[in-house]
């Protein structure tokens, strides 16, 4: 099931002069109650990871506007499914496998906000495999990572739109 949605603030941040000119600082990425429920089954080291990946993707998308003194990208992964086993699932599971494979995804969402901390514009991004078919192959947050990439694939298209 494939999820994008773009709030109608964003509408009224690509209309404000400037938008894409103005520098952006990426925040320490948070998490959802949902994959908080999940850390000790996951391990906290992958939520690290998770965390991570998706700094990553929006740092590699999101570079020409990186900077200081200007919006803030606040991101938040609500959940994420992993599509191997995690390895503290394999310490828990002894049956458990690396070559086990599962539907994974994630879903994450965003605010942009200004200096004085108004939201100026805001995100969401769900994604998750159709099939076991397409799993085969896949690293233990392949979908996850997938999803993180079109979401700031999304926020960077949006943020070099042109004002209307």
């Amino acid at each position: 099931m494939t999820r994008m949605f773009a709030a109608s603030a964003l509408v009224l941040a690509l209309a404000a002069p400037g938008f894409a000119q103005t520098p952006l600082t990426i925040a320490p990425i948070s998490f959802g109650d949902a994959l908080l429920e999940k850390s000790e089954e996951y391990g906290e080291r992958e939520l690290e990871r998770l965390a991570d990946d998706l700094d990553d993707a929006l740092r590699d998308e999101l570079a020409g506007v990186l900077g200081q003194g200007g919006y803030t990208l606040q991101a938040t992964i609500i959940d994420a499914r992993p599509n191997r086993p995690t390895q503290e699932q394999m310490f828990a599971r002894p049956g458990l496998d690396m070559r086990s494979i599962s539907i994974g995804g994630a879903e994450v969402t965003a605010i942009i906000v200004d200096a004085s901390g108004q939201q100026i514009a805001s995100y969401e991004y769900a994604w998750r495999t159709h099939s076991l078919r397409d799993v085969v192959g896949a690293s233990v947050w392949y979908d996850a990572n997938r999803t993180f990439r079109r979401f700031a694939d999304q926020i960077a298209d949006d943020i070099d739109a042109p004002s209307s």
